[in-house]
């Protein structure tokens, strides 16, 4: 059975015990008395543990191979930031209280069911599932917590089971993966960004400027800028690809970036209140639609992210005559397959030249001066 203890907001699992030995009378009854009791009776079972029982017992805990996991994984990846964030606020709260060998994929699957997949965020669901799956396969290599089976796995297809998809949703995806902002739409969302605060506009105006990846624009640090060669360095350990990529800034990109506030001790470039990154989620974008949608006139727009912007960026370059290879360059893709091995080559002179055409074209769409370029697609 499942109750919640304490006036924790999560559920806990209490084992009754086994048929036939424990018949179906003896488990209501045993039932009926765990629900009217007020104490959590993996409590007493934890306070008869002796010292060394107790420190083992906080090493089995998920919430003690969750941290071990961010220090020792999540630290090193590119959006370290974010992930962490997630744990914290996510899975930790969710499991951190719990033992990792007394977890089972039912526990996980319905977490995920009722956290996401009524709200429709089957994603979201996917990449919990993954970190807490990523969890589990070190934990078993560690031998942390008796754990000798993944939970986790094969979740998967219970999720997509889960996942009831009608016909418009599967519409509505379709078109997000085409989705480009048009000419239109570019002006509205730089309009839009006006309204917000500083740093939060600047960072909305780099994604678009740079066509960089959400995280590497908004974990941007001070360090990584090379003024002297009008360079944004972003490290390995920073980039999706796990190499490192040199951004060439325009004119553009440094008034932006002047405007920013610079916030004393941060080493961030876009800094939260927290002192961390700053975070670009639902309720920003949720502002910047609603001020883009005032912008156009009321007019309805179609659902975009900020994903987006980088192939927006990229669609542009095509129409501004840019080739393939250096536009793909511009947005750290990596190239395969034998041209991956022959070609070393950077780019950064034909790069630094495509990327000013860019924002060269953005500033005259911006101001409303587009009509002597290749524009983007205009709204019908």
């Amino acid at each position: 059975m499942w109750r919640r203890w304490g006036g924790s907001r999560h559920t806990a699992p209490i084992t009754l015990g086994h048929w036939p030995a424990l018949s179906l009378a003896e488990a209501r009854r045993t039932a009926l008395e765990a629900m009217q009791s007020s104490t959590d009776p993996r409590s007493q079972h934890r306070q008869r543990r002796s010292p060394a029982d107790t420190k083992a017992a906080q090493a089995a805990l998920f919430a003690h191979a969750a941290r071990r996991y961010i220090g020792e994984v999540i630290s090193r990846q590119a959006r370290a930031a974010t992930t962490r964030r997630e744990w914290e606020t996510v899975l930790i709260p969710a499991f951190g209280d719990r033992y990792l060998a007394e977890i089972t994929r039912g526990t996980i699957v319905s977490f995920l069911q009722t956290r996401y997949l009524a709200h429709g965020k089957g994603r979201m669901a996917e990449r919990m599932l993954t970190n807490v799956r990523s969890l589990y396969r070190r934990a078993i290599a560690q031998e942390l917590g008796g754990v000798t089976a993944n939970p986790a796995a094969g979740a998967a297809a219970s999720l997509k089971v889960l996942t009831v998809e009608t016909a418009a949703s599967m519409e509505r995806r379709a078109a997000r993966a085409e989705r480009v902002l048009n000419t239109d739409e570019i002006r509205w969302f730089w309009q839009a960004t006006e309204g917000l605060d500083p740093v939060r506009r600047g960072a909305l105006r780099m994604l678009l400027l740079t066509g960089g990846r959400l995280c590497e624009v908004t974990e941007m640090t001070h360090a990584e800028f090379d003024l002297s060669e009008r360079l944004w360095r972003l490290p390995a350990r920073r980039m999706k690809t796990g190499r490192a990529h040199v951004v060439p800034l325009t004119d553009e990109m440094l008034a932006v970036l002047a405007a920013v506030p610079r916030m004393a001790g941060s080493a961030y470039v876009f800094t939260g209140a927290q002192g961390g990154p700053v975070s670009l989620g639902s309720r920003v974008k949720a502002q910047l639609d609603a001020a883009m949608q005032q912008a156009a006139g009321g007019g309805a727009i179609e659902p975009w992210t900020l994903h987006h912007l980088r192939r927006v960026m990229r669609s542009g370059m095509a129409a501004l005559g840019v080739g393939e290879v250096v536009a793909e360059a511009c947005l750290a893709h990596v190239q395969k397959g034998i041209v991956a091995v022959y070609n070393r080559h950077d780019f950064l002179p034909e790069r630094r030249a495509a990327t000013e055409k860019w924002n060269a074209h953005v500033l005259r769409v911006v101001n409303g001066d587009d009509g002597n370029v290749v524009p983007l697609a205009r709204r019908a």
